[in-house]
């Protein structure tokens, strides 16, 4: 599995018994190690496109080759893909290139990750045609049921014309409030805070991750104080991958998905208790 990437992917993992190695996100994406990944001796190979908290993907031509290389040795390609509609890039029909290759893959998908509409959402589990009976059975076990009014409602967002396209706004949105952001960042002297493995300024990842170091707790405290809540939080390394594993109580995660004046005036409020000294 990818690592750093989402907490809970290695822990739902370790809990069925599957036995994990750790793929540091550098030997596949942008461009797969195939080299490395041969070494490795891997059975599966779990990843997250474009990843959370790095925004890095794979192009179509990347994602040929990794696959052609699950087929050629039968290696099971999984990739949650739910941050793919705000990253053009990542936007490969996986399924289609897995099965031209005669690989098996899986792919999930969560519109909620994206079109923010409460609780109007959908997961979405693809998977290639050998897997497709032995997953059914799995997934009758624990599916929940999606309504037809919901999933209307996002059939109608997600094929809307390009005058009304809430996929391209919410890319949109997400650039400007990052942009923001460091912009802010920038003109008190705490670009720092951006970690090595940030998205690029361009991303539409939808959060942005910031090490603040020690003073973390008193900085949420103040944000606290004039009303706004920030997240604690560590950017899922879930193994050593090299770099080691980060400090723990020194991380923060900022949501991007929102209202321009509402993120601002947040982020004017951030940037003043970071500003403030103990």
């Amino acid at each position: 599995m990818i690592t750093p990437t989402f907490d809970n992917l290695p822990a739902l993992m370790s809990m069925t018994g599957v036995e994990l190695v750790a793929v540091p996100e550098k030997r596949v994406m942008p461009e797969p190690d195939l080299d490395e990944l041969d070494r490795l001796g891997l059975d599966a190979l779990f990843l997250v496109m474009p990843n959370n908290p790095t925004g890095t993907a794979m192009d179509r031509a990347a994602v040929r080759r990794l696959v052609e290389w699950g087929a050629e040795r039968r290696v099971l390609i999984v990739v949650d893909a739910s941050f793919r509609l705000l990253e053009p890039t990542a936007c490969v029909d996986l399924i289609a290139l897995a099965e031209e290759a005669g690989a098996d893959a899986v792919t999930v998908d969560d519109t909620g990750k994206t079109v923010s509409l409460q609780d109007t959402k959908a997961s979405v589990l693809s998977v290639t045609h050998r897997l497709r009976e032995p997953v059914s059975e799995v997934v009758s076990h624990c599916l929940l049921n999606v309504s037809c009014l919901d999933l209307r409602l996002l059939t109608t967002i997600l094929t809307m014309p390009p005058d009304c396209d809430e996929i391209g706004r919410a890319r949109a949105l997400a650039r400007r409030n990052r942009t923001v952001l460091r912009e802010m960042l920038a003109a008190c002297g705490r670009t720092g805070c951006l970690p090595d493995t940030s998205p690029g300024r361009d991303s539409a990842l939808s959060v942005e991750w910031l090490r603040i170091g020690p003073d973390r707790d008193r900085v949420l405290g103040r944000c606290r104080d004039q009303g706004l809540q920030v997240l604690p939080g560590q950017p899922f390394f879930w193994a050593a991958d090299g770099a080691g594993n980060p400090p723990t109580g020194e991380w923060v995660r900022l949501a991007l998905l929102r209202d321009p004046e509402e993120f601002q005036r947040g982020a004017d409020i951030f940037v003043s208790a970071l500003r403030t000294g103990p």
